[in-house]
């Protein structure tokens, strides 16, 4: 199990509730051992931030 900390520790005083909670997530994929090729392709491509979806494509609702 993980420890989640909904508050940082360096707060003194009562804890209030009406504090924002951030809710962080991410994926993560791990290639193992891939070829040369498919790194070398990876490392040389830089990481592309889609922040919004083309209407065409729909996400499966998460349970």
């Amino acid at each position: 199990y993980h420890h989640l900390k909904l508050y940082p520790d360096d707060e003194s005083g009562p804890q209030s509730p009406k504090k924002p909670v951030v809710v962080e997530s991410y994926d993560e994929i791990v290639f193992l051992e891939p070829s040369e090729a498919f790194v070398a392709r990876v490392c040389n491509h830089p990481a592309v931030a889609v922040t919004k979806l083309p209407p065409n494509i729909n996400l499966p609702a998460l349970t």
